[in-house]
């Protein structure tokens, strides 16, 4: 092995433990790539929430959490499988807790208190114009989901605690909360004095071209 290209000062100090040489601490390379907005969907003049990837039961724990005076709530399931049973599932709550709600797909605005964005390709735009992202994926036993994509647009921040597959990922945001299920309405009541994340670093892609150009000539 020629050059070994490491995520962290940890990782580089493991694989040389493990007998590597020549080891550069480049970042994590999925930071290299930062998200991108395809479309301006224009800031709200409203509090809008998102909830963003959820998963089976994550969309019954937020709308139990959910209060129309926290803000408008957008969600957004990580299946698009699963668009039906979210639809019915919202339009349950939203009659029990007299809210007005519309699907995306049949009318692209922010109008109604809850939104199902049941389309594919928006998330990044909707995370370019809320204020508090709710990342699913970690209030479920799934390993959680990117972090850098909302913290990149400088979001209140808040996971749940199961975020086991993307450690490495909230290694490199600020300003986050990790919390149990159970605690989701007091922080969603608290939402004035959370601090919006950010990102510390980026990762580099540039070490890794030049190498292989290096080696290949």
């Amino acid at each position: 092995i020629d050059q070994v290209f490491a995520q962290s000062e940890v990782d580089k100090n493991r694989l040389e433990q493990l007998g590597a040489s020549n080891v550069e601490v480049i970042g994590n390379i999925k930071l290299a790539n930062l998200p991108k907005v395809t479309k301006s969907l224009g800031k709200q003049k409203e509090l809008l929430i998102t909830a963003a990837s959820t998963h089976e039961n994550e969309e019954q724990l937020i709308l139990d959490a959910h209060e129309r005076s926290h803000g408008k709530l957008i969600i957004v399931p990580r299946h698009p499988e699963r668009f039906e049973k979210v639809d019915q599932l919202i339009r349950e709550v939203a009659r029990m807790k007299c809210l007005s709600y519309h699907r995306y797909s049949q009318k692209e605005d922010f109008s109604s208190d809850i939104i199902l964005v049941d389309c594919m390709g928006e998330l990044n735009n909707i995370y370019a114009i809320s204020d508090v992202v709710i990342l699913g994926g970690a209030f479920e036993n799934i390993g959680g989901h990117n972090p850098v994509e909302p913290a990149f647009f400088g979001v209140k921040l808040i996971s749940g605690k199961k975020i086991f597959n993307q450690k490495a990922l909230f290694d490199c945001v600020n300003d986050f909360v990790l919390i149990d299920n159970n605690e989701l309405k007091q922080t969603l009541d608290n939402i004035e004095y959370l601090t919006h994340s950010s990102l510390k670093k980026v990762g580099q892609l540039k070490p890794i071209v030049e190498a292989i150009n290096r080696y290949n000539s």
